[in-house]
């Protein structure tokens, strides 16, 4: 590999600093090779690399690099419940569906060939033909390669990185983007109307618990402003802030 400048004056640094268990952080404008020279550098540390993005469209530019620069590594992709589901819309929240007693809940071990978005389209196209769920297989053969490629939440939130079996001591970690890291709270963020507890209420059949949802919702109207969904503060309440 034919190393920029900067690339050539950095990389011996960064790999000393990530041998020694400490995080790097790099800066560099667009266009100047820095997927590569990141991937480069973590197999030059590891040889498994978690490569973190903020969606589902930065996949690509590290998928290219790995298929023209890096052969004989193999690459894998995760992606959310919806996203890979034969049914469910992609509009719907993954908590939402269920998979128990679906007619395509079995999985197949899959090779990841061709970019995220292709290989995506082509397992839900044999999905529906050979009945088996894109989603599950996706998640079952993911661990077996080189460089895994997953948005945000699967490596910032512990309990979504728990359920796919990843431990970050056997990974070089990339975050690609990383300024954007400081909008990892809304990343759990519930939202929480009285529309929804109406529609809590009418699915409830105990007394006792619509009792509660309508106090719950009282309450919720109580501190929140009609046309706009902000929290209402007396003017005592900004004063104490202030202080």
């Amino acid at each position: 590999m034919n190393y920029r400048e900067w690339q050539s004056s950095l990389r011996e640094k960064i790999i000393f600093q990530l041998k020694n268990n400490k995080v790097v952080l790099l800066q560099a404008p667009t266009g100047s090779g820095k997927t590569l020279f990141a991937l480069d550098v973590a197999f030059s540390v590891g040889n498994k690399v978690l490569v973190a993005v903020r969606t589902h469209n930065e996949f690509y530019p590290f998928y290219r690099e790995i298929a023209n620069r890096f052969h004989g590594k193999r690459y894998a992709f995760l992606i959310g419940r919806s996203n890979g589901c034969l049914i469910a819309s992609e509009k719907v929240k993954a908590e939402d569906i269920t998979c128990s007693g679906c007619e395509f809940l079995t999985w197949k071990k899959i090779d990841f060939y061709g970019s995220p978005f292709e290989t995506l389209a082509k397992l839900k196209k044999e999905g529906v033909n050979e009945k088996f769920c894109p989603y599950h297989s996706i998640l079952n053969s993911a661990l077996d390669a080189d460089v895994i490629l997953v948005t945000y939440p699967y490596l910032f939130i512990p309990s979504l990185r728990d359920t796919i079996g990843i431990s970050l001591d056997d990974y070089v970690v990339i975050v690609d983007e990383a300024h954007n890291v400081d909008s990892l709270i809304d990343l759990e963020e519930r939202r929480l109307s009285p529309n929804s507890i109406n529609m809590a209420i009418k699915q409830s059949f105990g007394l006792e618990v619509k009792q509660i949802l309508e106090k719950l919702k009282a309450k919720v109207v109580e501190i929140t402003f009609k046309e706009k969904k902000f929290i209402a503060l007396s003017k005592e309440k900004v004063e104490s802030l202030l202080l």
